[in-house]
């Protein structure tokens, strides 16, 4: 619990930081990471897409 804490402090401080500094920033750095994370998962999802279509392909019932 207290690292967690910790972590949700630093992350208070620095959205803190980021809005004295330039909202803009944060924005950025927040679509970044949505970005990466949304990325991910529908690079995942077509892998495992591909692979089932291939799988279906070689061994057809």
């Amino acid at each position: 619990m207290g690292l967690l804490k910790t972590i949700i402090g630093l992350a208070l401080i620095l959205i803190g930081i980021f809005n004295f500094l330039n909202l803009n920033i944060l924005y950025r750095i927040v679509l970044v990471i949505l970005g990466g994370i949304i990325g991910g998962i529908l690079t995942f999802l077509l892998a495992i897409l591909i692979v089932i279509i291939i799988y279906f392909e070689i061994l057809p019932f």
